[in-house]
């Protein structure tokens, strides 16, 4: 017999003749026959409810009510477990396809699927000769281990106990794991560890058979990005439970593993192993997301990480990095404040006016605000920065204008708190008292501009 009607008998004996509750059989072919019991033939299709009960339940509720007819009650599916299945057997293959869409049941609580769709992607063409392909853009190319993992766990394992009998397909099929890698390729490996040393060209404690491939893969890729001192700690079999956790959390558990997107992987791993080292939790979210982006940062820098950093060195080397890239980007920003009143404001020396990026970004620094967001609104001449020491305390000072008014809108310190009341009433007075001379130093400025435009038509003429 065929390796392919081997396969198909399995796949037909697991899924329509063990009477598995989680499968409803719709279809088989003409050609089908029963003997002792068994179902055989040479195409079949089953649907996969997971929670078919739950159908039968609403049918006998609702049908005496509202389904008294022979119309159908429709229930949109939204749980991507649940689909039909289409298995075909030809001559020399198994073609295998899952299709999605709306579940319905009748009057008489018979379930089927309507409009149903092809879904992308997950298929797959298993021949005599060995070979797995897929169909992608109508055309057959060889399918990955991302193939076999995206399959219904049941079709997995049945795939895997007929043609790789070793304990690493199954664990393939267990952990989800959804490589890019071909079939062809790794079908020989016996164990997580045997195909992760021949990804990486490493050497890997026998541990790591007891770890979730998708995490395995993950940590493997994150041996490049750390200290040479500190890899054995990417294996620390006491964090894997609170790594896994972080990950789903983040939902990073299961992803599409292709070699190009190493680094991406690396920095998602030595993330949640950082969180987990710390204790960091998703509650305390203003730090989990510290981590993360000071882990990215590093990996750009190619700066190896210290996985034996606590919290606070990791929040300082963050920081660090941000002020870095900030002050990079700054090298191109410019501040042109525009002909306009707050232009010819002129305050006290204890009132110094902000006239580049740079100074911007350092005054919200120092008083810990936003005021480096204000940049496109100094340049559209809607307000001006002023930066002050008055009464020990640092004020960070936003002056606007309507028309020709000029006022303080804004007068905070640190962390955006209010200044006394009394330096407040200084402020506005000392920017009332001055505005008067800008508004005239604008209107004159208004009439030379204006005398001088006259003189240049006229010398033209």
């Amino acid at each position: 017999m065929s390796l392919s009607q081997n396969l198909y008998n399995a796949l037909l004996q697991e899924l329509v003749n063990t009477n598995n509750p989680d499968y409803i059989l719709d279809y088989i072919s003409d050609a089908a026959v029963k003997k002792d019991g068994k179902t055989t033939g040479d195409s079949f299709q089953v649907s996969l409810i997971r929670n078919y009960s739950s159908f039968r339940q609403l049918y006998e509720i609702t049908a005496s009510e509202k389904f008294k007819s022979l119309e159908c009650h429709l229930i949109k599916m939204k749980d991507k477990d649940e689909f039909r299945i289409k298995v075909n057997k030809q001559k020399e293959y198994v073609y295998i396809s899952l299709y999605y869409g709306k579940w319905e049941i009748d009057k008489y609580g018979n379930v089927f699927l309507s409009e149903q769709k092809k879904w992308k992607n997950k298929n797959i063409m298993i021949i005599d000769d060995g070979r797995f392909l897929k169909k992608y853009k109508e055309r057959y190319i060889p399918a990955s281990l991302e193939c076999i993992a995206s399959l219904p766990e049941t079709i997995a394992w049945v795939i895997c106990k007929e043609y790789f009998p070793t304990l690493f397909w199954k664990d393939v099929a267990a952990d989800k794991f959804l490589s890019s890698d071909k079939l062809q390729d790794v079908r020989n490996y016996h164990s997580k560890q045997d195909y992760l040393e021949h990804i990486f060209r490493v050497s890997l404690p026998k541990g790591i058979n007891r770890l979730n491939l998708n995490q395995g893969y993950m940590a493997c890729c994150a041996i490049d990005f750390v200290c040479d001192e500190q890899k054995n700690l990417l294996f620390d079999k006491s964090m894997w439970k609170d790594i896994q956790t972080i990950l789903e959390y983040s939902e990073n558990s299961q992803i599409r593993y292709m070699k190009r997107e190493k680094k991406e992987y690396a920095a998602i791993y030595i993330s949640a192993l950082l969180c987990a080292r710390t204790h960091i939790t998703k509650l305390e979210s203003d730090i989990f997301y510290v981590v993360w982006d000071y882990v990215k940062i590093a990996l750009t820098n190619k700066e190896p990480v210290n996985l034996l950093m606590g919290k606070k060195q990791i929040q300082r080397l963050h920081d660090k990095y941000v002020d870095e890239i900030m002050r990079a980007e700054i090298k191109d920003k410019e501040i042109i404040i525009p002909d306009t009143p707050l232009k010819y404001l002129r305050l006290p020396d204890e009132f110094v006016m902000i006239t580049t990026a740079l100074d911007l970004y350092m005054e919200g620094k120092r008083n810990n605000n936003c005021v480096f967001t204000y940049c496109e609104n100094i340049n559209k001449g809607k307000c001006v920065i002023y930066a002050a020491d008055i009464d020990d305390e640092h004020l960070t000072i936003e002056i606007c204008r309507r028309g020709q008014k000029i006022y303080v809108n804004q007068c905070l310190t640190k962390y955006n708190q209010s200044c006394k009341e009394k330096t407040l009433g200084f402020v506005n007075e000392t920017v009332d008292s001055a505005s008067k001379d800008a508004v005239k130093e604008y209107k004159k400025a208004k009439k030379t501009t204006a005398r001088k435009n006259s003189c240049l038509i006229s010398a033209e003429k």
